[in-house]
C-alpha cells in the first residue's frame, strides 16, 4: 500500500482482492512482466514494450486505486471510473516531471512503484503468478544440463605422492 499525494488530497494505491478482479490489469502486467524478464536488444523489442508500459499503467493504476477509492461500500467514491483514476495519474506525472527525487515523474516510475506495491501487498501472489513464475524457475533449472565435470583429480598425500 502507498499513500500518494496528487495536488492538495492524498490517495491510497493498494491491491487487494478488488485489484484482482481487474483482468485487463492483470493481462498487461503478466505481459510487461515476461517481457522485461527477456533480453529486449533489438530496437523493435524495446519500442514495442515502451508502447505497452503506458497502457499497462493506466490499467494497473485504477486497479490500486478503487480499494480505497472506488463505488462500493469500502471505498470513498472520489475515483469512481477509470477515467478520474486517469484524470490523477496524468495529473501525477505533470506535478512530477521535473522532480528529480521521485519516480513518480514518468510512466516507467510509476511502472516501477505500482509494481513495488503489487508485490508488498502480495497482489503477485493472490493471482497465482508467483506460483507459476517459481514451478517455471524449478523446471528450467531441473531441465537445465549440468555443465561437464571432466575427469576427477587423483589424490595426492601430504608429501605429494599420489
Amino acid at each position: 500500500m502507498r499513500k500518494i499525494k496528487i495536488g492538495d488530497k492524498e490517495f491510497t494505491l493498494k491491491y487487494s482482492m478488488r485489484a484482482t478482479l481487474q483482468n485487463d490489469c492483470i493481462k498487461m502486467i503478466t505481459k510487461v512482466l515476461v517481457e522485461s524478464d527477456s533480453d529486449a536488444t533489438k530496437a523493435g523489442d524495446i519500442a514495442e514494450m515502451t508502447a505497452d508500459v503506458i497502457p499497462t499503467v493506466i490499467e494497473s493504476w485504477y486497479a490500486g486505486l478503487i480499494e480505497a477509492h472506488g463505488m462500493h461500500r469500502y471505498g470513498d467514491g472520489s475515483v469512481p471510473d477509470k477515467e478520474t483514476a486517469n484524470d490523477l495519474l496524468f495529473q501525477l506525472i505533470e506535478e512530477n516531471t521535473d522532480a528529480e527525487d521521485t519516480l513518480y515523474g514518468d510512466y516507467f516510475g510509476v511502472l516501477q512503484v505500482i509494481i513495488e506495491c503489487m508485490n508488498d501487498d502480495g497482489f503477485f501472489k493472490k493471482i497465482g503468478l508467483e506460483r507459476i513464475f517459481t514451478t517455471q524457475t524449478e523446471t528450467t533449472a531441473e531441465v537445465t544440463p549440468k555443465a561437464k565435470r571432466g575427469r576427477p583429480k587423483k589424490e595426492t598425500t601430504e608429501n605429494g605422492e599420489k
